[in-house]
């Protein structure tokens, strides 16, 4: 694991911004691949609101990083762990996220569309007709399309929930299954 100092990982991040507003003409793309940025926030700034968007961290540490907001589209986060990071409304559309560990990850209003999750630890997924169910932080939460609730909160309330987002009576049917299931396993029945 590699690490990188506050000044590389500022001129990576410089360099990768003029990669991307150039239309991949100037700069580079960032290549964090590898890297320790655990708890990136306190040793390295704040990365939240950074825009990582197609960067390679593959197999990088960002274990307790604060990555709230940041636009992480199309990244490739292969392996990466990713265990109680701050992703609270980061975009992770067509990301990468093949056998990253997410355990203890603040998913809460993240973009997950597209995003390869297969592999991944400390999530479990459900996908009937077009919305992507996710329970995560130790099934403590589930997210259903764009809606993230308590999974207690969900269980009381998901046919309302469901009923005032449109959703089919085959859905409703579908997804009360999950978050039941789901109720059940963190309850350890």
């Amino acid at each position: 694991m590699r690490k990188i100092s506050k000044e590389e990982l500022s001129e990576i991040l410089n360099t990768h911004k003029i990669w991307l507003e150039s239309d991949y003409n100037l700069g580079s793309r960032a290549d964090l691949s590898g890297a320790d940025l655990s708890g990136a926030d306190l040793a390295y700034g704040d990365l939240s609101k950074a825009d990582l968007s197609e960067a390679n961290l593959e197999g990088a540490n960002l274990e307790g990083a604060n990555l709230e907001g940041a636009n992480l589209s199309e990244a490739n986060l292969y392996g990466a762990d990713l265990s109680g990071a701050n992703l609270l409304g980061a975009d992770l559309y067509r990301a990468n996220l093949l056998g990253a560990d997410l355990s203890g990850a603040d998913l809460s209003k993240a973009d997950l569309s597209g995003a390869n999750l297969e592999g991944a630890k400390g999530v479990t997924l459900f996908q009937y007709e077009q919305h992507l169910a996710v329970a995560f932080d130790s099934n403590k939460y589930i997210k259903i399309g764009c809606q993230t609730y308590r999974t207690r909160n969900w269980v009381k309330n998901f046919e309302k929930i469901g009923k005032d987002g449109d959703y089919s009576t085959s859905q409703l049917k579908m997804y009360g299954q999950f978050i039941n299931t789901i109720n059940e396993d963190l309850l350890g029945e």
